[in-house]
């Protein structure tokens, strides 16, 4: 079914109250741009829920007040394209450059929100042919903070539904050190050399896969050392998390791959 414009407000006011955030908040303001065909602009009202976690001794004095970045393609009345993006915008601790990480967050989440000339054409001709039975293309992203010992994670859990068969679920990972404002990867956050970090990822997934072989692609250990990056980590009130998206290294239907190492066993 076509979808009209009117629907815009309310899908933003339902993304923005399901936001996740978990350290203290502000109001958010709506910057107010507007443009003829596509739309960037901070979302009407603040997030209000309290759904991540935090660490309250390091988190102290961080304040985030939220907004959505967003972009919308019609073609008259109907919506073909809405993608958004929860950004948060940091403050409070003078000694943290909040600045810069405020700065890579917002270019993050105006690159996400950002629609593609290719997305345009493919969502026009879908419309064009599908008719009533057309369904605007869709994708969403928000995030769970945590804090712990300088290191500022946000996960950002995202939605698609862009034309294909399936819809998608995918998890970034973006760390930071408060201090200097620079994202980290996990040979930073381990306090050791890339190779050394990622042979550390390669060998918790294999010891995942050895658990129930079965569940894996035949050469999904073979492919780790491909497949793994410096940002497939985030951190939580257990531990370390290292993840891998669905589909990466098993099938769709057993989800997004991941290991936690408690703080107390991560290597010294």
């Amino acid at each position: 079914m076509k979808n009209k414009i009117r629907i815009t407000a309310v899908f933003l006011a339902a993304l923005t109250a399901a936001g996740m955030v978990s350290c203290s908040k502000k109001g958010g303001k709506n910057d107010g741009t507007s443009q003829p065909v596509s739309v960037t602009t901070a979302a009407p009202a603040p997030v209000t829920s309290d759904a991540g976690t935090r660490n309250d001794t390091e988190a102290d004095g961080l304040e985030i007040t939220p907004h959505i970045v967003w972009e919308q393609y019609t073609e008259g009345d109907d919506q073909l394209i809405l993608y958004s993006a929860n950004c948060p915008v940091l403050s409070g601790n003078p000694e943290w450059n909040l600045k810069k990480i405020n700065a890579a967050l917002e270019e993050y989440c105006r690159d996400y929100a950002k629609i593609s000339d290719i997305d345009r054409v493919s969502a026009k001709e879908d419309y064009d042919n599908l008719g009533d039975r057309f369904e605007s293309y869709e994708k969403s992203t928000d995030y769970t903070c945590y804090v712990k010992d300088g290191i500022l994670s946000l996960k950002y859990d995202s939605y698609e539904s862009t034309g294909g068969a399936d819809d998608l679920w995918v998890t970034t990972a973006l760390c930071f050190d408060l201090k200097t404002g620079e994202r980290i990867d996990l040979a930073a956050f381990l306090g050791k050399d890339a190779d050394y970090a990622k042979q550390y990822a390669a060998s918790a997934f294999s010891l995942l896969i050895k658990t129930a072989p079965d569940n894996y692609f035949d050469n999904a250990e073979a492919a780790l050392p491909e497949l793994i990056d410096g940002y497939c980590f985030y951190l939580n009130e257990t531990g370390l998390v290292l993840f891998l998206n669905s589909c990466t290294i098993a099938p769709d239907a057993f989800g997004q791959q991941t290991v936690t190492v408690a703080y107390a066993n991560l290597p010294t």
